[in-house]
């Protein structure tokens, strides 16, 4: 009877044990679900945050492309308008110098002179490249009309002639006996020149009208210029 008291109990103790085994299992089974959930809600959150982190570098790609290609237009259109400005002005320049171009100059310092007709030591050889452009005539001197009431002409030729489309003559008047030298700068366009070698001296003398006239060229030994200019 005693045997049977204490199987008896010794079952009823391994059920309470299985029970607590049971109840035990069940809370960590419990505690494992919980922590799954957790780890869920932490998963769903790195996936979200990682999915924000992918557009707002795809963003930033996206806007970092946008100005580079933007930059990269604006520098595409400054040096294209640069280039176009360098070319322009290139081309003004090319113009500027197929239209006007320095043949020849020639100067010196005196000598005096007061001689009617061609004044010898004021010279300019030259050669001009074209037939239809004109010539542009610069001289620069020191000069006088000496007396009272009386003229002085100078005239710019070229190979001894008055130029074939105008004469360029200068003319200076004293109204007083006067002695007063001064340096002076005369212009003339001269057409209908070949082209080809050609020589342009200076003819003193009186002005029509106003004989016996004493002109003066040169001064001092002051400078002179004589200067031709191509131009169209």
């Amino acid at each position: 009877e005693g045997y049977v008291i204490d199987n008896a109990q010794a079952i009823v103790d391994a059920g309470e044990d299985r029970a607590a085994l049971q109840r035990e299992y069940k809370q960590e089974i419990q505690q494992l679900r919980e922590e799954k959930q957790q780890l869920k809600a932490t998963v769903d959150k790195l996936v979200t945050r990682l999915d924000q982190l992918t557009q707002a570098l795809e963003q930033s790609t996206a806007l970092t492309k946008a100005y580079a290609n933007t930059k990269a237009s604006q520098a595409e259109q400054a040096a294209k308008a640069y280039a176009k400005a360098k070319a322009s002005q290139a081309e003004l320049a090319a113009k500027a110098h197929a239209n006007t171009k320095v043949i020849a100059y020639a100067t010196g310092n005196g000598p005096n002179d007061d001689t009617d007709g061609q004044i010898k030591s004021r010279v300019l050889r030259f050669t001009k490249a074209k037939t239809h452009t004109k010539i542009r005539i610069n001289y620069t001197d020191n000069l006088a009309t000496l007396g009272s009431a009386k003229a002085c002409r100078w005239e710019i030729r070229v190979d001894g002639r008055s130029c074939p489309n105008q004469a360029l003559v200068y003319d200076d008047y004293a109204y007083r006996f006067e002695r007063t030298f001064s340096t002076r700068t005369i212009v003339g366009y001269c057409s209908g020149v070949a082209a080809g070698s050609h020589t342009i001296g200076i003819w003193a003398g009186s002005t029509p009208g106003y004989p016996g006239s004493n002109c003066f060229t040169g001064w001092d030994n002051s400078t002179w210029v004589i200067e031709v200019v191509e131009v169209n």
